[in-house]
C-alpha cells in the first residue's frame, strides 16, 4: 500500500509541477461529502454517494462554471444532513 501510495505521489507531483501537504485537501472533502450521503459505514451507499456527486460536479461545471460547481455539492450535503441525516443507505430504525 506504500509502494502504491508513493507512486501515485510521485506521478501526481510530476504532473502538477508541485507537491503540497494541502494537495489534497479538496478530494479529503470530497470524500467526506461522499461518505456523509451515502451513509456511514455502507459500500453500496459510497459507491452510489460518488457517482451522484460526481455527476452533479459534472454537470454545474457545465452548467455554470467550475468556480460555482463546489457549492452545489455542499448546498446537496447540507440537504442530505437535514433531511436524511443517515444517508442514503442508513438502517432502519432511529438511533439508540
Amino acid at each position: 500500500a506504500g509502494l502504491l501510495g508513493g507512486t501515485a505521489g510521485a506521478m501526481t507531483g510530476a504532473a502538477i509541477g508541485v507537491l503540497s501537504p494541502l494537495l489534497t485537501l479538496p478530494l479529503t472533502v470530497k470524500g467526506l461529502v461522499v461518505t456523509v450521503i451515502g451513509g456511514l459505514g455502507s459500500i453500496p451507499g459510497a459507491i452510489l454517494a460518488g457517482l451522484i456527486v460526481g455527476g452533479v460536479e459534472n454537470l454545474f461545471q457545465f452548467l455554470r462554471g467550475v468556480s460555482e460547481r463546489d457549492i452545489y455539492v455542499m448546498l446537496m450535503l447540507f440537504a442530505f444532513l437535514v433531511f436524511r441525516p443517515g444517508g442514503l443507505f442508513a438502517a432502519p430504525g432511529g438511533r439508540d
